[in-house]
């Protein structure tokens, strides 16, 4: 009986020992697989979220170059011409012999304008027009002295697009953010305002870079 007892608890407990073993076994073996799996999910979002990343900064980056070429005025169609802003200042002057000495063209208060510096009968006028509605959106006058020498022939001067792309041409780069035109030792000049570059001066009789 002793000896069946011994028999019994040995086998009992070796039986244990296999399960246990058997057990350890199979949670060494699952683990691993666990792990790799989610080394992969890792390395698979991963990519993805590469990728995208360098697919967005493509996109801002075209933008950016799209805005660059985009953003000066000699890209710019503006609604009302140099010789039409021209006859409105006259009009509002009321004085068709006004003599214009200047022009310049930039922004006043977000709005693209035409400024008009013009003498007649001892009286200086100023004034703006709106480059896409044609309104006068300043005006005003004093006295003064008129300034024969310095006056613009306006209707023998090259259109302001043509100057600016000249000056463009010779700098090779930039843009243009305004432009001005007067009478610089009897001769009519645009001078071109170029962002990132020198200033570009045109005679505005021949479109000639000075």
């Amino acid at each position: 009986m002793k000896k069946s007892l011994k028999l019994a608890l040995l086998t009992s407990a070796s039986v244990l020992t296999l399960a246990a073993c058997g057990d350890n076994t199979t949670q060494e073996t699952t683990e691993p697989e666990t792990e790799e799996a989610t080394d992969t999910t890792e390395n698979t979002t991963t990519e993805e979220n590469t990728d995208t990343t360098d697919d967005n900064t493509d996109d801002q980056g075209d933008d950016q170059a799209a805005n660059t070429d985009s953003q000066g005025i000699e890209n710019m169609d503006f609604a009302v011409s140099l010789q039409d802003a021209v006859e409105t200042f006259k009009g509002e002057v009321g004085d068709d012999a006004v003599q214009i000495t200047d022009v310049n063209f930039d922004t006043e208060n977000g709005t693209y304008v035409y400024e008009f510096t013009g003498f007649s009968n001892g009286t200086e006028y100023e004034g703006s027009v709106d480059a896409e509605n044609g309104d006068v959106v300043d005006f005003e006058s004093e006295a003064g002295e008129d300034m024969d020498d310095d006056v613009l022939d306006l209707d023998n001067v090259v259109d302001p697009s043509e100057a600016m792309t000249v000056a463009l041409d010779s700098t090779g780069s930039g843009y243009v953010k305004e432009w001005e035109l007067d009478v610089e030792n009897g001769t009519p000049v645009y001078e071109i305002d170029i962002e990132n570059a020198s200033d570009v001066k045109v005679n505005a009789e021949t479109g000639e870079v000075l």
